[in-house]
């Protein structure tokens, strides 16, 4: 397989991304089971918020798409 130059960044973004995922891991275990809590709380909040904003944005897709066709029938 022929060498692509992005190829030793990609391997390089790749080496660091699973680097600050083990620290982070590693920082978690650290924590007190408190604070494991408190961290798997904020992080469910911040994933339900996500969902909430995607859940809008598609329903503000389908009524512009719907608003479109109703146009176009006209």
């Amino acid at each position: 397989m022929p060498y692509h130059p992005n190829d030793a960044d990609m391997r390089l973004a790749a080496q660091q991304a699973e680097r600050e995922e083990r620290e982070r891991a590693e920082q978690i275990v650290a924590m007190s089971a408190h604070e494991q809590a408190a961290w798997l709380k904020a992080a469910g909040t911040r994933i339900a918020e996500d969902m909430r904003r995607t859940r809008e944005r598609i329903a503000a897709q389908r009524t512009a798409r719907a608003a479109r066709r109703d146009e176009e029938k006209r």
